[in-house]
């Protein structure tokens, strides 16, 4: 599968991912040899079923695509470039059907676009486990955002000299439906994935801001903001209009954590 072939489209014209999308396939109509098969099967989507190769063979043969695929392609005048997640299951002439090994190369291509993509990943049985837990995060996280079932906890920051509470820090917690709480270095690699940072990073300012608006004047409240909020160009400005919307002083320090835990 072609990776952000949707953010091609939309920063460059679809005219352009189309150009792309035909050259990716061009490229791979040079991969197959007596027996093989090579279709497009969705908008970015491919499938080659190879014959005769050994995992070693595959192997080098997808790494070799990646690399072609990243070369810029010049169509009609305009540069282009794309990056591949594939997913490889070798089949069981005994005991798998068409179907079964279509749906073990897409969760294996599922599995390659959850660790980050531009990679490929070949089908593990575990993976089928994993892809149903990924899955359900997601659409607990997609509730959430939805239903502002997100929930935010304050931890006390004091002085270290005289002990005495100084503000409190903003800590996102996803609730998990069962009474407990998904952790922190769980969910969020998942909301930034989903491309949601942003929406739930705004909504923790704002729910931050209006709580310590009934705090007394002398104390603060910390937000911490995924390295990806940074990349979104109205964070400022948002930031502005949670402080003055709350009352709040307007002084703020952004600051980004690498690790996810400080959300």
């Amino acid at each position: 599968e072609l990776d952000r072939c949707k953010v091609v489209n939309e920063t460059r014209g679809h005219y352009v991912g189309e150009l792309l999308i035909q050259a990716v396939g061009q490229r791979l109509t040079h991969v197959p040899r007596k027996g093989d098969t090579v279709a497009r099967i969705g908008g970015d989507e491919f499938i080659l079923a190879l014959t005769g190769r050994s995992e070693s063979d595959i192997a080098a043969l997808v790494e070799q695509l990646m690399r072609d695929t990243t070369e810029p392609i010049v169509r009609r005048n305009k540069s282009i470039s794309g990056k591949l997640s594939i997913g490889i299951y070798l089949v069981d002439r005994q005991t798998d059907t068409m179907a079964d090994a279509l749906h073990k190369a897409d969760v294996a291509l599922y599995q390659a676009k959850a660790d980050g993509r531009n990679t490929y990943r070949l089908f593990t049985e575990d993976m089928e486990t994993g892809m149903r837990a990924r899955r359900a995060l997601e659409q607990l996280i997609g509730r959430a955002t939805a239903q502002n079932g997100f929930e935010l906890h304050y931890q006390p920051l004091l002085h270290a000299e005289s002990g005495a509470c100084a503000g409190f820090e903003a800590l996102l917690r996803l609730p998990d439906g069962k009474g407990g709480y998904v952790s922190p270095l769980t969910c969020i690699p998942v909301i930034e994935a989903m491309g949601l940072i942003s929406a739930v990073g705004k909504w923790v300012i704002e729910e931050a801001t209006r709580t310590a608006a009934t705090w007394p004047s002398h104390l603060f409240v910390s937000v911490n903001l995924s390295v990806k909020q940074f990349e979104d160009g109205t964070l400022a400005g948002h930031v502005k209009r949670a402080l003055d919307s709350s009352g709040s002083v307007s002084y703020t320090h952004l600051r980004a954590h690498e690790t996810p835990e400080h959300l």
